[in-house]
């Protein structure tokens, strides 16, 4: 409704929550109560909730907590995701449509490639041997 700012405030290195404050001006009020590492936030449309990112272990999961709570909590995980996820955004929906939330997923993709230490380089030059 364009009348609170949901913010990340960190503490220190890794130690971070939620915040909202009155645009109007007032005293920040913090939402959740991790303490840790967080990335992105999303407003839900209806502005009841936030959506959220935090570095839980093992991997960082998306969790979504009512604005309106009296105390900091941590909500609820949002299930069904299948990598570690960070920076949710929620779109508007348009009438008769869903809103949909979008996420950054991190996965790590390891290889290994062999090498001929004696192949021509990009120079079309030797290398010499140690």
């Amino acid at each position: 409704d364009g009348k609170t700012l949901a913010f990340i405030r960190y503490e220190k290195v890794g130690i971070a929550d939620v915040f909202t404050v009155p645009m109007a001006g007032g005293e920040p009020r913090r939402i959740s109560n991790w303490n840790d590492t967080m990335y992105g936030l999303s407003w839900t449309p209806d502005g009841q909730e936030i959506v959220y990112d935090v570095e839980e272990p093992p991997v960082g999961r998306l969790w979504r907590v009512q604005v309106s709570s009296a105390t900091p909590g941590r909500g609820s995980p949002i299930v069904g995701i299948p990598a570690a996820a960070r920076n949710p955004s929620i779109s508007r929906p348009k009438p008769g449509q869903p809103a949909r939330l979008a996420f950054q997923t991190i996965t790590n993709d390891v290889d290994l490639q062999l090498t001929d230490l004696h192949a021509a380089l990009a120079n079309d030059a030797l290398e010499s041997a140690l």
